[in-house]
């Protein structure tokens, strides 16, 4: 199985960044035994694109986590460089981001103990410092922690937030550390109701940032819908969670 990218008749941004390197499909993935998935990407200024995904086996235990980098013309810059340690278990749904100076912050579920866990990278895609848990299953959490994503502001501080039954986010600094406890967006202002997670972004420079998932749901015969909550870079939130979805099931 092999992980494909292309970016022609369309634009992918990070940041300011944007790039047209063609109409062909390009493999990224060197080995190909087994199923290669869940593919992420992101753009540097300089136009070079780095890939990621999910890779069945490659590490010896399921899933491992892999990233190469490409030039704008598509052609690679690097190897395949595997961004998990830990190599039990099934690490899976990845996601990555970039910092202001060309730093790499990767992220991705453990499957099989349902925790968050990070890399950073330099700009020449060494990592820095070691693997990071970002999230640990344990007595607050209503189920295994999956689907994270990810937004790094341009100075190197980041936010991941997860869904499972529930939403979680957590801010960490430039190294990886944690920023205070982790918060629990409550999407719907309504405790009871299930959520998950679908996206986070800085919005301006004092890195207030907005959570969106979906919630709602209780049971099979209510509806889900799309919400987002801003919060402050102090993990307070500015507002309430509002609906922005408009059409009922």
């Amino acid at each position: 199985m092999t992980v494909l990218f292309a970016i022609a008749c369309a634009v992918c941004v990070v940041g300011t960044a944007a790039a047209d390197i063609g109409d062909a499909d390009i493999q990224a993935n060197v080995f190909t035994t087994g199923l290669q998935g869940d593919p992420t990407v992101v753009i540097r200024p300089n136009d070079e694109v780095i890939v990621g995904w999910r890779s069945d086996n490659q590490d010896g235990s399921f899933g491992g986590i892999y990233l190469r980098a490409f030039d704008e013309d598509g052609d690679p810059t690097t190897g395949e460089i595997r961004a998990n340690t830990t190599t039990d278990g099934d690490q899976k749904r990845p996601c990555i981001a970039l910092d202001g100076e060309g730093n790499l912050v990767a992220i991705w579920q453990l499957e099989s103990f349902g925790n968050n866990f990070g890399q950073i990278f330099d700009s020449s895609l060494s990592p820095v410092g070691e693997e990071f848990v970002i999230s640990v299953v344990g007595p607050f959490s209503k189920s295994s922690e999956r689907t994270p994503a990810l937004a790094v502001a341009p100075s190197g501080e980041f936010v991941v937030a997860w869904g499972g039954t529930s939403t979680e986010v957590q801010r960490l600094k430039a190294n990886g550390d944690k920023l205070g406890l982790s918060i629990f967006p409550n999407l719907d202002n309504d405790v009871a109701t299930l959520e998950g997670i679908g996206g986070v972004a800085f919005v301006n420079d004092d890195m207030d940032f907005l959570v969106v998932g979906y919630a709602g749901a209780i049971d099979a015969e209510s509806v889900d819908a799309v919400y987002l909550r801003p919060f402050d870079w102090g993990g307070e939130a500015v507002a309430v969670g509002q609906r922005i979805s408009t059409v009922e099931d």
